[in-house]
């Protein structure tokens, strides 16, 4: 039984990895773990990755002629500014030409009126809650 589970494993995780190869994703974050993080994970899956911590290092990239086809930022940045900001300053520059795409744990009422609104998509940032996880069924964490 085993055997025949471990190729039709292989083949979905070949097929997805498939689809991700040269694309291009532009991951923004205020916290420098989080960035190496997913760009160690989409790398593994083919993606050419460019990271930055906020809205001023994402433009750098277009100014380098690099334009991404999609971008994953953290909903809160430093001093103030949004993922939310940084999508929308993209969308300034090169129009709807790549996905955006809000990573969050926060779900307030402006915060989704804003993303739906503006026409990206919304990821649940699960890292938050595994760590509450972790930390309610591990006692040396305590």
């Amino acid at each position: 039984m085993a055997s025949e589970v471990a190729p039709v494993a292989e083949k979905i995780a070949a097929s997805s990895d498939a689809g991700l190869k040269h694309l291009k994703v532009l991951c923004v974050d205020n916290e420098p773990d989080i960035l190496v993080g997913m760009e160690t994970l989409l790398e593994r899956w083919g993606c050419d990755v460019r990271t930055a911590l906020d809205l001023v290092g994402s433009l750098k990239h277009l100014d380098q002629g690099w334009e991404p086809d999609v971008i994953l930022s953290d909903y809160r940045l430093d001093n103030g500014r949004t993922g939310l900001e940084v999508l929308q300053q993209f969308r300034l520059r090169v129009g709807d030409s790549f996905k955006g795409v809000i990573i969050s744990a926060d779900r307030t009422e402006s915060m989704l009126e804003g993303i739906k609104s503006n026409g990206f998509a919304l990821l649940l940032n699960l890292l938050s809650h595994l760590s509450c996880v972790r930390y309610s069924i591990n006692p040396s964490d305590q």
